[in-house]
């Protein structure tokens, strides 16, 4: 009886220690749970559009937007795979931009780093990044608002410039 006892209680320890720890994460395994950490964690408490939900490697990646089209804030979140089809929250990153916003962020994904770029702007149809020494990328934006995730070399100390365009072929800025 003793050890039925004893086994009892450890099960309700271990119970209560995994409810306690999954009670304090939060998730992105579907858009409501990646709408519910980006209100947590940002103090949005509405009108979240969640786009471009990117799985790579052990991490999935959102963009999103929320407020009407003058004052609206944009982000992307980020999250790590715990298992399979389970991703927990691990980063953040809300913009200074409003309205006809585009803005480059840089991210670190375990061994590689990668440009962000997360866009909110009709005219935006075009990234031209060139790599100093290496050679140009040109990357088609075929919505908006939108998040690009762009490998970055190796190479540390490399110049990299961006160039933002629109269907025609003019820089937008």
């Amino acid at each position: 009886k003793k050890i039925i006892i004893i086994i009892i209680i450890f099960l309700v320890f271990a119970w209560l220690y995994g409810w306690l720890s999954n009670r304090n994460k939060y998730f992105g395994n579907d858009v409501e749970d990646i709408k519910n950490t980006i209100m947590v964690k940002t103090g949005i408490k509405s009108n979240i559009t969640v786009f471009d939900i990117t799985d790579m490697d052990y991490y999935r990646i959102a963009g999103f937007i929320n407020g009407d089209y003058d004052n609206d804030k944009m982000g992307y979140v980020v999250f790590k795979k715990e298992y399979p089809d389970n991703y927990i929250f691990e980063y953040i990153h809300v913009t200074d931009q409003s309205g006809d916003g585009i803005e480059v962020d840089f991210l670190n994904l375990g061994e590689n780093n990668y440009s962000i770029v997360i866009a909110n702007n009709t005219e935006f149809a075009q990234i031209k990044r060139v790599i100093a020494g290496v050679g140009t990328d040109i990357v088609k934006i075929s919505h908006n608002p939108s998040l690009t995730l762009m490998q970055e070399p190796i190479h540390r100390n490399t110049s990299i410039a961006y160039y933002f365009y629109d269907e025609d072929g003019n820089e937008v800025e």
